[in-house]
């Protein structure tokens, strides 16, 4: 009875946000949000009777941010706690860390140069291993244009992923690809280019 009860009450969602800027200057900012939630996940690890959970997430996060400027930087970091109640797996943390430059920015606004960069480290179900399994994510992206002429210009761009796993069971794996082409810009907001890439 009580299990159904608890249930029937998860179920009504209960999540609360807390957001609040930590430090400001005309050209800078540190903002902060506070996220949690309790909730249900009747298969942790994706296998037929997998284990079931009653979950508390806790997720603090922080943002550093350019402010007025044609520039968007910022860089974010959060942590988000998992605790697994009634359940004899342990306490979850997963970390993740971004950085994004891009220039100029706005609304319909076509990027001159823009670099992002992204780390997760997270532990996932696996559906073969039948367990949860530590992985780190590192993601990179670039992009930037030269102007020829008025209108022409080259564009490229790059792009890198890579998954490496907390199990000898299961393959890391790396991907890239890199293009580069001639741009033709019609508008401000508008580019039609041609590319090849690897």
């Amino acid at each position: 009875m009580f299990r159904a009860a608890l249930t029937a009450t998860l179920l009504m969602s209960s999540a609360a946000i807390a957001f609040g800027s930590l430090w400001e200057s005309p050209d800078w900012a540190v903002v902060g949000t506070m996220g949690g939630y309790v909730g249900y996940d009747s298969n942790l690890t994706l296998v037929h009777d997998g284990p079931s959970a009653y979950l508390v997430v806790a997720n603090p996060y922080l943002t550093l941010k350019r402010r007025n400027s044609e520039t968007d930087f910022e860089i974010n970091g959060g942590i988000t706690e998992t605790e697994f109640a009634d359940s004899n797996l342990p306490l979850e943390t997963d970390i993740s860390l971004n950085a994004l430059y891009e220039y100029p920015s706005g609304t319909n606004i076509i990027p001159v140069y823009k670099l992002s960069a992204s780390w997760l480290r997270s532990s996932q179900p696996n559906e073969f291993l039948g367990e949860r399994v530590q992985n780190d994510e590192y993601t990179f992206y670039g992009e930037g244009y030269l102007t020829l002429t008025g209108k022409l210009g080259i564009r490229g761009n790059a792009q890198f992923q890579s998954y490496t796993y907390d199990s000898e069971s299961l393959n890391n794996s790396r991907r890239g690809q890199a293009f580069v082409g001639l741009a033709y810009e019609r508008s401000p907001e508008t580019q039609i280019s041609a590319n090849v890439g690897a």
